[in-house]
């Protein structure tokens, strides 16, 4: 993804200089799927498509609870969804729809935030990463304590691992 990413800024310029379309709610105040899902589609069509390998990228209505969300299946099998978010969230899947499909385990969340902005993220210098809280997630430890809290944060262990599940990972495998 990060080399997708880097091809995609020579065309289309730096990845804070993209715009970011809000989170849309419908009238009761709910986050709206199907249009939230619009936007996704359009930003992974124009920002990443063209620059990554993949089998298939479709609608996908019965992958976990990713509903109307497009489903990007890997060469190797594994797959990515992205949503938007507070930022892009792309929900990795080293094994596709196999199971456990299980967060900290087989699934890992990352953003991609196109404004100097990451409230939920560990993101520094660059605008792709893992989500995890920055304050939470600047060392290994709060990084480690953060996963045992929510498995969504466990991406920036293996991150900080250099992508090596280690001893100490808090997920059973």
């Amino acid at each position: 993804m990060s080399q997708a990413l880097l091809l995609s800024q020579e065309d289309n310029g730096m990845i804070e200089d993209w715009g970011k379309t809000a989170m849309i709610y419908d009238d009761a105040g709910n986050y709206d799927a199907n249009s939230n899902s619009n936007i996704s589609d359009m930003f992974f069509k124009q920002y990443i498509a063209p620059y990554f390998k993949y089998v298939s990228a479709e609608k996908d209505k019965n992958y976990t609870n990713y509903t109307n969300y497009t489903n990007v299946i890997l060469t190797n099998g594994s797959s990515f969804h992205v949503r938007n978010g507070g930022c892009y969230d792309i929900i990795y899947d080293i094994n596709g729809s196999r199971k456990p499909n299980v967060w900290g385990r087989d699934k890992f969340l990352f953003v991609i935030c196109p404004q100097k902005f990451s409230r939920s993220s560990s993101l520094t210098n660059s605008y792709f990463g893992p989500y995890c809280p920055a304050a939470s997630c600047n060392t290994r430890e709060k990084t480690i304590n953060m996963c045992k809290k929510n498995n969504n944060y466990c991406a920036g262990i293996l991150q900080l691992d250099n992508w090596e599940i280690k001893d100490d990972y808090p997920i059973r495998l």
